[in-house]
Order: structure tokens, then C-alpha cells, then sequence
């Protein structure tokens, strides 16, 4: 979207067991919601750190956040704030994100600070895993 920066911050590679076509698809409705709901000249920012055996993934936007009512229910299903913009969309992006994450378990939260910052932690790939045939990815 013309007038929103995106910023990558990563200390340094962290080497993950994720199905690649499905950490793709949640990393996407991540940064597309941030999109949405960024004022124009901000910056949404990407940022990937090692953390409690696993790499928490971050995607912080500057828009307004979310109502502290509507925070414990952004991943259920059909679930539209009262405030959010109507995009046209059903209000399933974030309760598939959450499933696609679990599946790989791993977590999917979401907090305010300066705008809302979702939160995606996936379990470090092990050395046995990754000769083992599961699917390991370097973020």
C-alpha cells in the first residue's frame, strides 16, 4: 500500500520446523491486516528473534490497535471488531491463522503497544528433525 514502509529486523537466521506453504499464508494475513488498518506514512515492522526454544516471529503495525474487548476474540471465527473497517471480508483470516500455527505447534497472540503487534512463536528445528524428513525453513 503507497505511503506504508515495511522494515525486516532479524538479529540473525533462525532455523525453524514450519511448513513453509502455511507459515507463508499466516505471515501473509499478518502483514495484509496491517496494511489495512495502517494510517498512510507509517511503518509496519517485520522482526524475527530467538526466543524460549523457538523463534517468535513479530508483525507490529502503527494503526489505532485493537479495543481491549475485542483482543480475546480476534481469533474466533467470523469475528469483525465493532470498529474495524468493513474490507467485504467473512472474519476468518486470523481464526486460520491461528489453526495453521497450531498445527505446527506453535503459538499465535496478538497484544497492543503503539498500534496492534501480532506475535506467531514456531518450535526450533532440532538436528534429528530435519534428517528425519520433517520440514525445517530459515527465517
Amino acid at each position: 500500500r503507497a505511503g506504508v514502509a515495511l522494515s525486516i529486523v532479524s538479529v540473525a537466521p533462525v532455523q525453524v520446523l514450519a511448513d513453509i506453504a502455511m507459515t507463508e499464508r499466516v505471515l501473509d494475513n499478518l502483514i495484509s491486516n496491517a496494511l489495512s488498518h495502517s494510517p498512510k506514512d507509517t511503518e509496519i515492522t517485520l522482526g524475527v528473534v530467538e526466543q524460549a526454544g523457538g523463534a517468535q516471529i513479530t508483525v507490529a503495525d502503527a494503526g489505532p490497535g485493537i479495543d481491549d474487548e475485542d483482543l480475546e476474540h480476534v481469533f474466533e471465527p467470523f469475528y469483525q471488531a465493532a470498529g474495524a473497517s468493513r474490507t467485504g471480508h467473512a472474519g476468518l483470516g486470523l481464526a486460520i491463522a491461528q489453526r495453521m500455527v497450531t498445527l505446527q505447534q506453535g503459538k499465535l497472540s496478538v497484544r497492543n503497544a503503539d498500534g496492534a503487534v501480532f506475535s506467531v512463536w514456531l518450535p526450533l528445528a532440532r538436528d534429528s528433525s530435519v534428517a528425519g524428513g520433517e520440514k525445517s525453513t530459515a527465517l
